[in-house]
């Protein structure tokens, strides 16, 4: 084969590549985790006579998104559609086997009546932070709790490997990680007028084992009074569900191409 044939069968099969269709909603199952439930109630916030649980709200948003992107017709799961105790790593384990696209766990802050963090607003997202030696090791010690206490301390090959291979696919969904959660900032952000508190990294259980991109998201602050307003109102919880939805389309439409790089590229991640 002539070099000239084989550039030009190299060149084509880029241009076939960077021009493919993206993924089909139909084709792109998201799961919706809403935070805690059941006996764990969450954060709570008590306003006068009211008092607002973080499971409620977390459940009330994520109901709310289900609606807006089955309307878009993707498959969609929630890990809990009621109040209901969900383990945390059965939670990550309903995606894996839903075979999802991607993972998003919502949740809310709160900070206490009178606390010196009354002021506090706005939204932010989490990674699953893998990047030190230092939360490598967290990792290691939140598997070491599933070892059986009769057999040692000591990990068995098994659990090595198994190990090795969740640092793996943490590894592979770093980057769209990233660029859902900084999505999912920039969308909210941008239709409900929140203050964006960033895109940073932690060790949060509910993240790990996903076999996907997965965010934690933190909504809001049920002690501030415009993001309360937003989270109790109807309005609200419509305008926050579609600036979600807006990020999981152009994660979807994007993934893979140029812009999907340039996007990275400015994602900054504290």
């Amino acid at each position: 084969m002539s070099k000239v044939l084989s550039f030009n069968l190299i060149f084509f099969a880029f241009i076939s590549i960077s021009q493919a269709e993206p993924v089909s909603p139909l084709n792109y199952r998201v799961v919706i985790d809403p935070g805690h439930g059941g006996s764990d109630t969450g954060a709570t916030y008590k306003d006068r006579k009211m008092i607002y649980f973080e499971k409620d709200l977390t459940l009330k948003l994520s109901l709310e998104i289900r609606r807006q992107l089955v309307k878009k017709k993707y498959p969609v799961t929630l890990t809990r559609d009621q109040d209901q105790d969900v383990a945390l790593n059965a939670r990550t384990g309903i995606a894996n086997r839903e075979k999802a696209k991607i993972f998003i766990s919502i949740h809310m802050n709160a900070f206490e009546a009178g606390s010196t963090h009354k002021t506090a607003d706005g939204v932010e997202t989490f990674i699953l932070n893998n990047t030190t030696d230092a939360s490598s090791k967290r990792l290691a010690e939140l598997e070491n709790k599933g070892l059986d206490p009769t057999k040692g301390s000591e990990l068995t090959q098994e659990k090595e490997v198994n190990l090795i291979l969740k640092d793996l696919t943490i590894d592979a969904n770093l980057s769209e990680s990233k660029r859902l959660a900084c999505g999912i900032q920039k969308q909210l952000v941008s239709v409900t007028g929140q203050k964006a508190r960033g895109v940073k990294q932690a060790m949060f259980v509910v993240l790990l084992g996903a076999d996907m991109p997965s965010v934690l998201l933190e909504a809001g602050f049920m002690s501030s009074p415009r993001d309360r307003k937003l989270l109790n109102s109807t309005h609200g919880i419509r305008a926050m569900a579609a600036g979600i939805v807006r990020a999981v389309d152009q994660l979807r439409i994007e993934a893979g191409t140029q812009q999907a790089r340039n996007e990275l590229s400015r994602c900054l991640v504290h």
